[in-house]
C-alpha cells in the first residue's frame, strides 16, 4: 500500500502530496529537521510525526503549539485510516492510500 498525504487547503501547497515511506517522517516549519514542511505561521518548527510501519500508519503531535486534529478531534497520538482529514496549523491534509 501506498500512503500520501494530500493539502487541501492552506495559504499554499494546495494539492501537493507528500507520499509516505517505511518509517518516520517529522512534518513542521523548518527543513532540517523536517522532511515534511508546511510554511505557515500556526505550524510549529516540529509539529508532528508520521510514522508507516507495514500498512500501519500512525500520527503522534511532538507538542506543539497548536495540537494536532484528526477528523475534528485534538489527538496526541491516532492510528491513520484512508481519507481521515488532519488539520495542523492553518492546513488541511488528508489521508490517499493507494492499493
Amino acid at each position: 500500500m501506498q500512503y500520501k498525504l494530500i493539502v487541501l487547503s492552506g495559504p499554499e501547497n494546495i494539492g501537493k502530496s507528500f507520499p509516505l515511506t517505511e518509517g518516520t517522517h517529522y512534518l513542521g516549519r523548518t527543513n532540517p529537521p523536517c522532511d515534511l514542511t508546511l510554511n505557515g505561521v500556526k505550524v510549529s518548527k516540529r509539529h508532528c510525526s508520521f510514522v508507516l510501519a507495514g500498512e500501519k500508519l500512525t500520527i503522534s503531535d511532538l507538542k506543539s503549539s497548536n495540537g494536532v486534529f484528526v477528523n475534528g478531534q485534538k489527538v496526541n497520538d491516532r492510528v491513520l485510516i484512508a481519507k481521515d482529514r488532519i488539520v495542523v496549523g492553518e492546513f488541511l491534509l488528508e489521508v490517499k492510500v493507494e492499493k
